[in-house]
């Protein structure tokens, strides 16, 4: 496979299109980001191709104990602050450096929201999301 993948994007419609074949999930105020675990380590970039693992190291870190080497995951990663997503703080997360970023993540992790998969398509391992974890930065910050 190919790094980095390429995402599919939404388009705005005026009205939801119907039949077979369609499908709609949730938007999120996230960063919409790719994970892309290998045997040795997570790789996130950005739709756009940037590589952002040190913005959210937590997730990468937390996808090693989740993910089987070879797992591409497509989604939004968010931050939640007393209860409710946080687009200030996930934009706080993805535009900060390593170090920053650990300090955000040890109070506040970050948490990846996969998207892209129709149904009856499972994401090994099943129903799995990837949680950064609090109170604990990553390490090499």
């Amino acid at each position: 496979m190919e790094y980095p993948v390429a995402v599919a994007l939404a388009e705005s419609v005026t009205v939801l299109p119907r039949g077979p074949g369609w499908w709609y999930e949730p938007k999120f105020d996230g960063h919409r980001l790719v994970m892309h675990r290998t045997a040795d380590t997570t790789r996130c970039h950005t739709r756009s191709g940037h590589t952002v693992t040190s913005a959210w190291m937590d997730l990468a870190v937390a996808s090693q104990a989740v993910l089987r080497p070879g797992t591409v995951l497509d989604g939004e990663a968010v931050v939640w602050v007393n209860g409710q997503l946080s687009f200030s703080a996930a934009q706080a997360r993805g535009n900060s450096t390593a170090r920053r970023s650990a300090a955000l993540s040890g109070g506040v992790p970050g948490e990846l929201r996969r998207v892209g998969l129709p149904p009856g398509r499972r994401c090994r391992p099943a129903r799995t999301a990837v949680h950064g974890e609090k109170g604990r930065a990553p390490s090499g910050a």
